[in-house]
């Protein structure tokens, strides 16, 4: 090693050793020199360590900014995760309620129907019994319609809940207009 002197970079050693951030054995590792080589040049152009500590702050926060850039980078990535999943939650509600407005449509036509069938039969009050049937059996359809609008409505946490302690027990009285025990 003794007769490498001009091809070694002293520029990149005395950076190296003021930096401070490699021993004085590496730095002698990389420039294939003795580690005394070096300690006795930089003794002699009095060469001063003094920038370890400027490396190890630098170095701590460019780790803090390269960790904030990572919890930003998450945070992101997490919240359009929580945008996209909060969109499919808004369109499945509003899914349901165009169905519930739909079913409301179509009842509000059969009790349309149902006026008119009264009107008809309050003529000759002979058929009077078969209104009363018809209405009834409406008023249990709306009565069941309203029960699992409210539960689907629970369900997806779109509103007040109609309180009932069995839901399969308030339903089937919806339909049926008379209380039923339901065997679990």
């Amino acid at each position: 090693m003794a007769g490498r002197k001009e091809q070694i970079d002293w520029e990149a050693v005395e950076r190296d050793y003021r930096i401070g951030s490699l021993s004085v054995r590496e730095i002698a590792r990389r420039y294939e020199i003795e580690a005394s080589t070096i300690t006795r040049r930089a003794k002699k152009e009095s060469w001063a360590r003094d920038y370890s500590e400027e490396v190890k702050r630098r170095t701590r926060a460019g780790m803090v900014e390269l960790a904030t850039q990572h919890a930003q980078q998450d945070a992101t990535e997490c919240n359009t995760a929580l945008r996209d999943g909060i969109d499919v939650a808004v369109e499945t509600n509003l899914k349901v309620l165009r169905e519930h407005q739909s079913g409301i449509r179509e009842n509000h036509k059969r009790l349309s129907r149902l006026t008119e069938q009264f009107d008809t039969i309050s003529a000759g009050i002979s058929d009077m019994h078969e209104m009363t049937k018809a209405t009834s059996s409406f008023e249990a359809i709306i009565r069941a319609q309203k029960l699992v609008i409210s539960m689907e409505r629970e369900a997806l946490n779109l509103g007040e809940a109609e309180k009932t302690s069995d839901p399969l027990s308030a339903l089937i009285s919806a339909v049926s207009g008379s209380s039923v025990p339901v065997v679990k």
